[in-house]
């Protein structure tokens, strides 16, 4: 009899044990982590069999890995006092596990979306060219970041907006801003906030053959990221990331005391 031969994109249905699934929760895994009670504790709240949604597994090296529906598979669980039982699942086959991390990072429908740092440690996962370069620049850098979205020193928890601003200014600008960063505010959380790299990196982008990292580095040390936050928001003859880059300008000419040598406004 030939053998049948089943496609990446092909799944079936079928009623696999709790016990015999598979959760990746390593330190390099892909998904949320397990400890999420909250998330489950409200599907178990909610939870109506008529619509919730089947886990995803991939059947990979003789085990049924779970690429999506943790969260299901622990709430379902629950609902059973605890107990393993039986679950309709769609499996896969022929995945890797960098398929299984693209599929993660890119799902759809109803259930709770990854953060953005989930998704970013998937697209790592899945040898996503962007997503690598961006996080080999941010760690390089001196930045964390973790599969939670909690801001904290050295922890680069705007994910979205970093990755603007690498797509914009490149990884040796990008890597370079964050050092410059840390070393003008040891990476204190608030350092780090959207607005402070959007005015930072985005100076060091305009000016980049132009200012003197030192002496930029200098100036930085004798304002606190919340001054500079408060200035840029209260200034209303510029928009968007433009009224964060001027208060990193005003700064570092602050510190040139000929008025010939500043820095021309090229915003």
């Amino acid at each position: 009899m030939e053998r049948q031969v089943i496609s990446k994109t092909d799944y079936r249905m079928m009623s696999i044990n709790t016990k015999d699934i598979n959760i990746p929760n390593s330190p390099q895994g892909y998904q949320r982590s397990r400890k999420e009670k909250n998330r489950i504790a409200e599907i178990v709240a909610n939870f109506d069999e008529r619509i919730a949604n089947e886990p995803k597994l991939s059947y990979r090296d003789g085990h049924y890995n779970c690429f999506d529906g943790q969260h299901t598979i622990a709430a379902r669980k629950a609902i059973n006092k605890g107990k393993d039982l039986m679950i309709r699942c769609k499996v896969y086959y022929e995945q890797t596990l960098e398929d299984e991390a693209f599929l993660f990072a890119n799902q759809t429908g109803i259930a709770s979306k990854p953060s953005p740092a989930v998704t970013l440690n998937a697209y790592v996962m899945s040898r996503n060219k962007r997503a690598v370069a961006f996080k080999r620049a941010a760690q390089k850098g001196g930045v964390i970041i973790e599969k939670c979205t909690k801001f904290g020193d050295y922890r680069l928890g705007c994910i979205n907006t970093a990755l603007k601003i690498f797509d914009r200014i490149g990884s040796a600008s990008f890597t370079d801003g964050l050092k410059i960063i840390l070393e003008a505010w040891d990476g204190v959380s608030i350092s780090l906030r959207a607005d402070m790299l959007e005015g930072v990196l985005g100076f060091i982008d305009l000016y980049r053959d132009k200012y003197v990292r030192s002496l930029l580095v200098e100036q930085l040390k004798k304002h606190t990221p919340q001054e500079i936050l408060n200035s840029g928001k209260l200034d209303l003859t510029l928009t968007g990331r433009k009224r964060f880059i001027h208060q990193i300008y005003e700064i570092y000419n602050e510190g040139i005391e000929c008025k010939e040598n500043r820095l021309p406004i090229l915003f």
